[in-house]
This record gives C-alpha cells, sequence and structure tokens, in this order.
C-alpha cells in the first residue's frame, strides 16, 4: 500500500523522480527523462534485477507508458519513436507516401503510362469554367429559365406570329389568327364594381374558353381578342373635354389623377401597356415616358362615344350594362373604399371627371357612394334607351351563356370570329339543363362563379333605404332599384333585361 501511494504521488509530477541504479526501472527512466541528449543505443531494460519486480509490474508498465507518450524516446539515427504528437507526425508522413487514388486509377486504365505521385496539400487548381458551371445559380437556372421562356414563347406565337405554327406543321395545326389592337372585338361589359368585373370576365373566360380580361386591351400581350370587362371604360361616355367646356378644370383633375398623381394601387390597374404597345421601358413602374404616353391616351379615349367625329382606338360589336342590386353594390362600395381615405380621394378625383354635374366634396362616404351608383347606371340606362349600349344583365341571376347569347357569341351575323359560334354551342348545350347540375354553365350564375373563387361575404354592413337622410337621394335611389328589375328588399328579380 505505501507502495501503491508512492507510485501515483511520482505520476502526479512533471518529471520521473530521479532512481537509483540497482532500481531495475532505472536505464528506462534516464533514457525518458533526459530527453535531449543524443544517445548511440536505444534503451535497454534491466530485467536482471529481481528486487520488487513483481510487486512493482503494474506500475512498471504504466510508468513506461506514462513516460513514453509524454517525453518521447529516440533511436539510434536521432528519430523520435515516441509521444502522441510525434506518432501523429509519423502516421501523416506514411499517409503522404501513398499514392493518389485518382493516379492508381488511371495506371489501372492505362490513361497514362507513366505517373507521379502528386504533392501533398497542393489543391488541383480550377478552370474558370469549372468554377462558374459549380455556382449553385447556376445549376438552378435553367429549372426557373425554362418554365419562363416557354411562358412567354407561348404569347408571342399564339398572340402574334400564330402562322408559324400553322406554317411549321403544315397546315395540321391551325391557331386563332392575328388581331390587331385596331381591330374590332366583340364585346365590352360595363361595370361599377372593380371585384364584380372581374368575377365576370373570369365567368366569361374559363367555362367558355373566350379571350375576355379585366382591364386589358392589348392583344398582342394578353388574351383579349374576344373581349374586356371594365370599369375604366366608361370614359369614352363622358362628358366632352371642350374650351368652352364649365367642368374644364374638374376633368383635368380626373385625368392628373389618372396619368400624374396616382395615389391609390386602384387607380394603378388603368396603365397604358393595358391598352397597346409603347416606346417606354416596360419595366419601369411609372415615369415621364408612362405619364406623357398615359395623357395621350386619355385624350384618345375620353368621351370618344359620346363625340361623333371622333373615332375610339379600340371598337366593339356589342356593349353590355353589367348590374347588381343598387343596396348591395353600396354595402361593398361602403366596406371597401370609404374606410380608406387615400382610396377615396383618388377614386372621387375619377369620379368628378365622369359625372362633373355634383359638388362630390360636401357628400358623406354613404351618400356618395350611392349618388355615385345612380349616376353611373342611369347614364348606361340613357345609352341603352339611345342604343349606344345593347343591352343589360344580372349577376345573380344571368348565367355565362345568357351573357354570351347577348353578346352575339351564338349568333352568325354577328359574330367576329365564327368558330366561336361552335365552341359556345357546345359548351352551352341545352341538355345541362335537364341534368340538374347547379354547376352547369347554363343554369349556373356570375354570383356563383364569385362565391367559389371568393366564398360568400359576411361581414358587410347591411343598408337600406331608411340610411338616407337625403330625400331626393333616397328617392333617386328607389327609382333605380325599380329601373334594374330589383325590388328595395332584393328578393325579386327579373331575368335579363
Amino acid at each position: 500500500s505505501s507502495n501503491t501511494s508512492t507510485n501515483k504521488a511520482h505520476h502526479r509530477r512533471s518529471a520521473p523522480r530521479p532512481q537509483k541504479p540497482g532500481n531495475a526501472y532505472y536505464h528506462i527512466i534516464q533514457r525518458t527523462t533526459f530527453d535531449n541528449e543524443e544517445l548511440a543505443t536505444p534503451p535497454e531494460i534491466c530485467l536482471n534485477h529481481t528486487v520488487g519486480l513483481e510487486r512493482r509490474k503494474y506500475s512498471y508498465h504504466s510508468h513506461y507508458r506514462k513516460s513514453t507518450d509524454t517525453y518521447g524516446l529516440r533511436d539510434p539515427n536521432n528519430k523520435i519513436m515516441g509521444g502522441k504528437s510525434n506518432m501523429r507526425k509519423r502516421k501523416n508522413k506514411e499517409k503522404s507516401e501513398v499514392p493518389d487514388r485518382k493516379e492508381e486509377k488511371d495506371k489501372k486504365a492505362g490513361a497514362s503510362a507513366q505517373s507521379t505521385t502528386l504533392e501533398v496539400g497542393l489543391p488541383e487548381e480550377e478552370s474558370l469554367k469549372q468554377t462558374f458551371l459549380r455556382h449553385p445559380l447556376v445549376r438552378v437556372a435553367p429549372f426557373v429559365l425554362l418554365p419562363y421562356i416557354i411562358y412567354n414563347l407561348t404569347y408571342v406565337v399564339r398572340l402574334r406570329q400564330p402562322e408559324l405554327v400553322t406554317t411549321a406543321t403544315l397546315g395540321m395545326i391551325s391557331l386563332r389568327p392575328f388581331q390587331a389592337n385596331e381591330d374590332p372585338r366583340q364585346v365590352l361589359i360595363l361595370g361599377p364594381e372593380i371585384p364584380e368585373n372581374r368575377f365576370v370576365s373570369v365567368g366569361m373566360a374559363s367555362p367558355l374558353q373566350l379571350e375576355i380580361v379585366h382591364e386589358a386591351f392589348d392583344t398582342q400581350n394578353y388574351f383579349c381578342r374576344d373581349g374586356t370587362v371594365s370599369w375604366y371604360q366608361m370614359m369614352r361616355f363622358a362628358e366632352p373635354l371642350t374650351e368652352k367646356s364649365p367642368n374644364r378644370e374638374v376633368i383635368f383633375d380626373a385625368w392628373k389623377e389618372l396619368c400624374i398623381t396616382r395615389n391609390h394601387s386602384v387607380i394603378e390597374l388603368f396603365h397604358p401597356r393595358e391598352y397597346r404597345s409603347s416606346e417606354c421601358r416596360s419595366y419601369d413602374k411609372w415615369s415621364k415616358c408612362w405619364t406623357n404616353e398615359c395623357l395621350n391616351l386619355v385624350k384618345e379615349l375620353w368621351a370618344c362615344e359620346s363625340d361623333q367625329e371622333r373615332k375610339c382606338p379600340q371598337e366593339f360589336a356589342k356593349t353590355l350594362h353589367q348590374v347588381k342590386h343598387p343596396l348591395r353594390t353600396l354595402e361593398t362600395l361602403n366596406a371597401t373604399i370609404c374606410p380608406h381615405p387615400a382610396l377615396k380621394d383618388s377614386f372621387f378625383k375619377v369620379v368628378r371627371g365622369l359625372f362633373p354635374n355634383r359638388d362630390w366634396s360636401t357628400l358623406p362616404c354613404l351618400d356618395a357612394m350611392a349618388w355615385y351608383t345612380v349616376d353611373f347606371h342611369q347614364t348606361l340606362i340613357r345609352l341603352q334607351d339611345s342604343g349606344m349600349v345593347d343591352a343589360s344583365f344580372q349577376i345573380e341571376t344571368t348565367s355565362p351563356c345568357e351573357v354570351a347569347a347577348l353578346a352575339g357569341f351564338s349568333d352568325e351575323s354577328e359574330v367576329l370570329y365564327p368558330p366561336n359560334i361552335a365552341k359556345v354551342a357546345r359548351l352551352c348545350r341545352d341538355d345541362d339543363v335537364d341534368t340538374g347540375n347547379p354547376d352547369a354553365l347554363s343554369s349556373g350564375t356570375f354570383q356563383k362563379v364569385k362565391e367559389k373563387n371568393e366564398g360568400k361575404v359576411h361581414g358587410l354592413a347591411q343598408v337600406s333605404m331608411n340610411d338616407f337622410n337625403d330625400k331626393r337621394l333616397a328617392k333617386g335611389f328607389k327609382s333605380l332599384i325599380e329601373a334594374l328589375g330589383y325590388s328595395e328588399g332584393g328578393s325579386e328579380f327579373s331575368k335579363v333585361m
């Protein structure tokens, strides 16, 4: 026990204690302690001294490992034999002497008869091409660019150069002929609400496979060759701007809001790039070039239908009036525009230009929206009486097939693109009604299209005739409800007007 405690204390020292020559471990300790001496002979272990050998056998081995690991031994060539750090150096040297695996593979393949071992630690240099091809963006680019290129080629081929497909397929595939922006289209649908207009365009385009879109007129970049659903095209029927016009300043303010100020995203829907090609840079959201282009476009569109001496940039065979119950329209406008001052100001700057004979700035928002609804619909009702608007339809009760018939897609004498007749007839066949399918084109309505895409709208503040404090407004709103074929409660409808 005394020897064991002595050995443990000895191990904790930084250097072994000097031993006597009679000790069996004398030679080892002398060799390991004085590491800086150059020894001519390898270390020897004197095993003849057997005094205490059995008792110290465990201590001998543990001390030998500790001393060699800590200090290291030297062979006759003065090379390090032991030590953890020295052993790592020797292993690294042995690894460096192993031939490169790539060179061995080349030898087996017979590609190189004389191959040499590459120096360790010198990485293989990469060319600029290899570095470029290994970049992550270069590897991902084909998966992003290829769909984008195909998408743009679809527009280029189908809208601008459809004859390429006909020529390449020797007439087996015939696409719709090219249509310029100046060529007439089938139908223009006018509505007072921008969200409702969008669902009407979806209801006409998707089920009937017609090229009808929302607020776009450029036939070289949009599939709008059959028509458009629009709110801004109401300016075609606005008051003409003349030098003696009493509402000249109000109309100029509307032009300024459309083309210069543009304070809200709803106003930004009106953009010249949606109407025709331009020399302005398409990637610029807005610039002086686009401002000038916008002013020129508004000047061409404004009152182009009202002025008999002018011609509108786009001509339509049919013009339809889209209506919804005025109280439900008022609820939507009150919920979407009145809570947002910026949208309200921008919206009414344009409305003042369209209907300048009313002082909009002094009206509460609900009353202003009610008067706007009355003026919008009453203007189109008068135009329908004069023959400038062909028909009107209620989105709650009218199906896309019925609107297609009103637009002339089913009449050979009115249709502009004859293949649309067979397509609409096939999709709107009469047996859809007999099947009782509520989603059938002949029985479905635009209200169902909206609910299918958006869901039923909840949370709108209910508006009734009792909310109008202005008796003149209440009388005008009631007359509008009756003129459009509704009841005050909104439960009774007529089909098509």
